[in-house]
């Protein structure tokens, strides 16, 4: 499991403790990993993750009523909640999310959304170890221009 997959799930089941109390989040989780969706693999199985949850939480008939009153869902409120605590995390870990905006969470799967606050994540920790090597490399060119100069000085200080 890689460092955001780690944060994720602990911000899930940060959520959930919060959200639904110690009892009712191991119920959830309980549900979760009769359904194929065990805790530690809920990061990899997004789509089955927000899927039982709809369906564990949301019954049909309160789903009907929702519509109608335009609430909504227990299951979609703890997903909304789950993105945000993510991004306020990510953040403070200067991620930049300029092409993730957070008031898009209502217009895509909960999936899709943390599949792009990922991609973001990670391009960001690539630019970094980019810039990383970009600097050694330099370094090493210096090191080497240094080792060339005072060959040349020991040379002409010989003759």
């Amino acid at each position: 499991m890689d460092e955001f997959d780690a944060l994720l799930l602990s911000i899930i089941e940060e959520v959930f403790r919060y959200s639904l109390g110690d009892g009712n989040a191991k119920m959830v989780f309980d549900y979760l990993e009769r359904k194929s969706c065990p805790r530690t693999e809920i990061p990899q199985k997004l789509g089955t993750f927000s899927y039982e949850l709809r369906r564990v939480l949301d019954s049909e008939e309160s789903r009907v009523e929702r519509s109608r009153a335009s609430v909504q869902s227990s299951a979609l409120i703890l997903e909304e909640t789950i993105v945000r605590m993510l991004c306020t995390c990510l953040g403070r870990s200067e991620v930049r999310l300029s092409h993730v905006h957070l008031d898009e969470v209502e217009n895509f799967p909960f999936e899709d959304f943390i599949r792009r606050l990922k991609e973001a994540y990670l391009a960001q920790r690539g630019d970094r170890l980019m810039v990383h090597l970009a600097l050694v490399q330099a370094s090493k060119m210096m090191v080497q221009e240094v080792k060339t100069y005072e060959e040349k000085e020991k040379k002409s200080f010989d003759s």
